[in-house]
């Protein structure tokens, strides 16, 4: 039993392969079940399966193949067989194949149960030791069943989650446009009437005045320069024009 059939197996469980279990699983049936279980899991929109996704659904079929020998309704020794090799590989006493043989790993694994579950020495079960193992393990291979799918859809979610936190380049966000604020409505009686929006105040035309012409520049006439007048040596004063010094009285000695 390869990986490739344990994912075609577990594909076909659940309802989306329909093809042979013959391991190709690149094939047009099996890609398409492969696509139709990642959108019913959320985990895409592809035929791509990531590694853990591979090993969950590995992991998944090889639990449904072990559900199928443990669900078989038969009572000959070769079914019986499987059914018991099954339901010690659920609860980790048998690691050899499937295949109804009662070999030597077969007897090791039915003594190691019976001394595990305090039942006498032996490499045989009769049909009650046999009931009680199969139930037990069909429980256990339940839950496994159901915490595998579990993993898978957080899988999904995980990745949806990380799809969402990325991001948006600038040119794809979407332009918002706010609403203009409305008026609030005028109550007039029991009518209800919307305020009309207020008008704008007309613009004043300014008249604008009139200016004055500006008046030409006129040439400026070119003046005849005077010459000037030479300056007069001034006289030195003389004697006679000279102030006389005053006298001082003489003082008329005492009689």
């Amino acid at each position: 039993m390869t990986d490739e059939k344990r994912i075609q197996i577990a594909l076909q469980n659940l309802g989306y392969y329909r093809g042979p279990i013959d391991g190709q699983i690149n094939s047009f049936a099996t890609r398409n079940a492969i696509r139709d279980f990642n959108r019913a899991y959320e985990i895409g929109d592809t035929a791509y399966m990531s590694p853990q996704e591979r090993d969950g659904l590995v992991y998944l079929g090889n639990l449904l193949q072990l559900d199928r020998y443990l669900s078989s309704q038969g009572s000959d020794r070769r079914t019986r067989t499987r059914r018991i090799q099954a339901a010690l590989t659920v609860l980790g006493f048998y690691t050899g194949k499937i295949d109804g043989s009662n070999g030597p790993m077969t007897r090791r694994a039915i003594a190691d149960y019976r001394a595990a579950n305090g039942l006498p020495a032996g490499y045989r079960l009769g049909y009650e030791d046999e009931y009680r193992l199969v139930n037990t393990a069909k429980q256990a291979n339940d839950r496994n069943i159901q915490d595998t799918l579990a993993s898978l859809k957080r899988l999904g979610a995980a990745q949806n989650g990380a799809y969402n936190r990325r991001p948006v380049p600038v040119q794809n966000r979407p332009v918002i446009l706010q609403p203009a604020a409305s008026q609030p409505p005028v109550q007039r009686g029991m009518i209800t009437q919307q305020a009309p929006a207020p008008m704008a105040a007309p613009v004043q035309q300014v008249p604008q005045s009139v200016a004055a012409p500006v008046p030409a520049p006129q040439p400026v006439q070119p003046q005849a320069i005077q010459p000037a007048s030479p300056v007069q040596p001034t006289a030195p004063a003389s004697q006679s024009n000279r102030p006389m010094p005053r006298e001082t009285p003489e003082a008329t000695p005492p009689q």
